[in-house]
C-alpha cells in the first residue's frame, strides 16, 4: 500500500509490481467474519441482521466489507478488521524502516529521504486499525458536509455506534 501510493517516491517498476497486491487480496473466511462480528456486537448475526452477505463486497489488507440488512430493514455495510493484520503491519513497517536505514547508511542516493517517510507512515498506519476513530471522522466530516446546502446531493454514511467497535464498523449503505 505504501509503495503503490508513493509514485515519485519509489522506482516506477516497484510501484507497478506492487499494484497487483492491492486488488488481489483474498477475503477472510465467513467463519472468521461471523466470529469477530458476533464477539463485537455481543450477539448472533441473526439476532441483529435480517441478512448478512457471506460474500464480501471488497477485501483489502486491513479489513473487508459485507453488505447486510438490519432487522429494521435498513441496508448497511459492515467493515470487519482482519485479525492479526495490525501486528503484521507493524512488523512490516519495522522491517521496511530497518531496510531503508540500512540502505541510507550504505550511502545509496535514492533521491528522497525514505527513512523520514517511513517513520511518518509508521506513526500513521496504526491509526487505520482504529475503527472508533474512523467512525468519529465519518461523523465529523458528514456533519460538516450536511451543514452546507450546496452539498444537498452528497451522501455520507451514517455510523451505527451500537454495532461498531474498534474492529467492526457498521454504517448505512
Amino acid at each position: 500500500q505504501i509503495i503503490t501510493s508513493g509514485r515519485g517516491l519509489f522506482p516506477e517498476e516497484l510501484v507497478d509490481e506492487f499494484k497487483h497486491c492491492l486488488d488481489q487480496v483474498p477475503p477472510d473466511s465467513f467463519e472468521n467474519v461471523r466470529r469477530i462480528v458476533e464477539e463485537e456486537i455481543g450477539g448472533s448475526i441473526e439476532s441483529v441482521f435480517d441478512y448478512f452477505d457471506p460474500e464480501c463486497l471488497a477485501a483489502a489488507s486491513i479489513a473487508q466489507v459485507h453488505a447486510a440488512r438490519l432487522k429494521t430493514g435498513e441496508d448497511v455495510v459492515v467493515k470487519v478488521q482482519r485479525q492479526g493484520m495490525e501486528k503484521l503491519m507493524r512488523q512490516d513497517m519495522g522491517n521496511m524502516l530497518f531496510f531503508a536505514s540500512f540502505v541510507h547508511r550504505l550511502g545509496f542516493d535514492l533521491k528522497i529521504d525514505q527513512v523520514s517517510i517511513l517513520r511518518e507512515y509508521q506513526a500513521q498506519v496504526p491509526l487505520e486499525f482504529d475503527f472508533v476513530r474512523e467512525a468519529r471522522l465519518i461523523e465529523t466530516v458528514g456533519s460538516s458536509i450536511r451543514r452546507d446546502p450546496a452539498n444537498a446531493l452528497v451522501e455520507v454514511p451514517e455510523v451505527m455506534p451500537a454495532l461498531s467497535s474498534e474492529t467492526v464498523l457498521t454504517m448505512s449503505f
